[in-house]
């Protein structure tokens, strides 16, 4: 799976000139990925793009397939007991060289493994240093790292994946006893690699649940870990999740309310009605305490019935109503257009859409890509069938984002160290100062400096019609139309691309790049990135390095007059335009964009729903669901009471709901008319 060739110059540095031109000409490779990505299979832990989420969707997915296929799953799960104190330095080093490593590079991990000393300080007395025999040192960007590497080896040969410290497998069938047959063969291979290694399992922490949807009593067979009997429990936290036996979230659920009941208790004593924080401050506050909470694992526990998932939007609503001074008798619709929060739904639309796309961009490395491709729905039907993940979004979203080709996230086939570091000019005109003929003349005398260079302007477009770049040079002009979703971020750098492809087929040995898009120039010189199209563009680095071209880029302003650049300018318009043919995949940080805009024109059809009669009063205000700017105000009591009237319960009109008394009515009938016929204006 990894290029022999390229681990043997990463680690020893023998590479002859031919072979280092073979490899940089060689043409990327997608597939081939990182040491990293390589060496670890099932550990999710301090990983780039890995998350929590994937063993959680792995597990809960394994479950829901279990139920439906009549059958149960039994889950065991383990926690190592003080994992990062007890690896073995020798593990460590042996992992790292059967996996190639060598060199200065493990002789750099060895010195940083063993010449560890620690002391300990009581008053001012200070201990002699004592060596730290085993363990990884904490705190420490390599310490993880490490850790993973030495306990890999527990995912050759068990039936789960594992998360840092934290360790499960499962098994689904049929027959509990044959079940059990094969979780005690993986116990007993597990417990003699730990035994081998010198860490250890916590007795105390390992538990193994039984799920199943059976009604009746199954006989469950007994486990053991190093001869004792691990105990079946009914529900488990594994994550920061629980599950239950029969998966129907309601501990979890239970569990995650008590927790954001604890948060809003601070908003009580920080949101009174005129000494409160602003209104921003408390949504931050919101944000960051109780939605977080919230928001964690919703993509796995939204298969949950309706009347359970109620239970977290009455503490959204009440969260919302603190931030805001609203009263209880509020519409929560209208409270969530004036707070500018979507609702919990929506919410979980939008993160389970963003993981999708997310996982999608990861297709070569991420093992829940399979779970995405599970998508039999004749399996999952009845009232109270378990609905995966996948399953649940497919009426999501619009047929242009379920359609989008998504770019995946490219590894490098050289090591950074050897990519040629792009040349960019340093950007010294500022047109806030400067006029148009000002910022002419010094981009001209500026470009004297690349008078014997060929040159070559790029540009990208985003339109209605389409998003489209164009390169332009004095031997031709290169058209490329992209996919709607693509932002001007991506056109830009596609055109950097084509224009570095330009300058690859050319005879000439200089050339310089044009480009009125600093953010591009600025993002082509991050070489620790996963943007995929800049990846690209360092592969092309490496092209023209082994032909000895040289190749700079510079800033140059646009709408000031210069020939090449206006015409590089429409020639990128008119890209817009072409028939869609062409690259049609995104790299995944701009659908970003494309799906919060989606969300948010469903929460927008949502609100202007013709049947949402509680909230006519407001939409005659408010027909759009962004919030009023003036809604943030220094005052405290300001702002409650703008929130109050726009949203038209106040003390003086709903009162009566609060006090449970009977509704006030005003027999002055010059006052009603009065009200009645005032402007729109005056009441706004």
């Amino acid at each position: 799976m990894f290029h022999s060739d390229i681990l043997q110059w990463n680690c020893k540095g023998l590479y002859s000139r031919s072979e280092e031109l073979k490899v940089l000409m060689h043409d990327f490779d997608p597939g081939i990925v990182c040491l990293q990505e390589t060496m670890l299979g099932s550990e999710f832990g301090f990983r780039k793009n890995r998350s929590k989420l994937e063993p959680l969707l792995i597990l809960s997915n394994k479950i829901q397939q279990s139920f439906a296929n009549h059958c149960q799953t039994i889950g065991v799960f383990f926690d190592l007991e003080k994992a990062y104190d007890t690896t073995r330095h020798t593990s460590i080093l042996l992992q790292l060289s059967r996996y190639g490593i060598e060199g200065n590079m493990l002789r750099f991990i060895r010195s940083y493994l063993l010449e560890h000393y620690i002391k300990v300080c009581v008053g001012n007395v200070v201990s002699s240093p004592y060596k730290q025999e085993e363990g990884v040192p904490q705190g420490s960007i390599l310490s993880v790292t490490c850790f993973a590497v030495a306990i890999d080896q527990i995912s050759r040969f068990m039936l789960g994946f594992l998360y840092a410290d934290d360790v499960a497998i499962c098994v689904s069938g049929y027959d509990a006893f044959e079940i059990s047959h094969h979780l005690q063969k993986s116990i007993n291979t597990i417990c003699r690699w730990v035994d081998d290694n010198g860490v250890c399992f916590s007795p105390s922490k390992t538990v193994a649940v039984s799920f199943t949807r059976s009604i009746r009593k199954e006989v469950v067979p007994h486990l053991k870990l190093n001869n004792d009997i691990i105990p079946f429990e009914k529900e488990v936290k594994f994550l920061g999740m629980i599950f239950e036996s029969r998966l129907s979230w309601s501990q979890h659920i239970d569990y995650l309310k008590l927790k954001v009941k604890k948060s809003l208790n601070i908003f009580r004593v920080v949101s009174g009605f005129d000494w409160g924080a602003d209104r921003n401050s408390l949504l931050r506050l919101y944000n960051s305490l109780c939605q977080s909470q919230i928001d964690y694992g919703c993509q796995i526990y939204s298969s949950a019935c309706k009347t359970k998932l109620h239970k977290l939007d009455v503490l959204h609503n009440t969260g919302l109503r603190l931030c805001s001074g609203a009263f209880s008798t509020s519409p929560v619709e209208s409270l969530y257009v004036d707070t500018d929060q979507l609702p919990l739904d929506l919410c979980r639309h939008e993160l389970g859409l963003h993981y999708i796309a997310r996982i999608k961009s990861n297709r070569y490395t991420n093992p829940c890509v399979d779970v995405l491709l599970q998508c039999d729905m004749s399996k999952f039907c009845g009232p109270r069938a378990s609905i995966p993940f996948q399953i649940r979004m497919l009426p999501v979203g619009g047929a242009s984002l379920r359609e989008q080709k998504i770019e995946p996230v490219s590894y490098s086939n050289l090591p950074y160290w050897l990519i040629p570091e792009p040349n960019v000019c340093p950007k010294t005109i500022c047109r806030k100062t400067s006029s148009d003929e000002e910022t002419k003349s010094k981009f001209l005398r500026h470009d004297l400096h690349h008078r014997d260079s060929v040159k070559l302007y790029t540009d990208g477009s985003k339109s209605p019609l389409g998003v489209g770049c164009a390169v332009v040079h004095k031997g031709g002009v290169h058209l490329g139309w992209l996919s709607n979703n693509a932002s001007v971020l991506t056109a830009e750098l596609t055109a950097m691309e084509k224009a570095l492809e330009a300058a690859y087929s050319m005879p000439r040995k200089t050339f310089i790049i044009y480009s009125d898009s600093y953010g591009s120039l600025t993002a082509i010189k991050q070489f620790n990135t996963f943007h995929p199209i800049i990846k690209k563009i360092q592969s092309w680095f490496w092209h023209l390095a082994a032909r000895y071209k040289f190749v700079s880029f510079c800033w140059i302003p646009s709408h000031v007059g210069l020939y090449w650049k206006e015409f590089a300018d429409k020639e990128a318009k008119s890209a817009c335009c072409l028939p869609s043919v062409g690259y049609n995949k995104v790299p995944y940080s701009d659908l970003k964009t494309v799906i919060h805009n989606f969300v948010w024109s469903e929460w927008q059809a949502r609100w202007a729903f013709p049947s949402l009669a509680n909230n006519s009063k407001y939409k005659e205000i408010q027909p759009s669901v962004y919030a009023w700017s003036s809604s943030s105000q220094a005052c405290r009591g300001l702002e409650t009471r703008l929130t109050r009237l726009r949203i038209g319960h106040t003390r003086l009109t709903h009162g009566f709901l609060l006090d449970r008394g009977v509704p006030p009515q005003c027999n002055d009938e010059k006052a009603v008319w009065f009200i009645l016929t005032l402007p729109v204006e005056s009441q706004r």
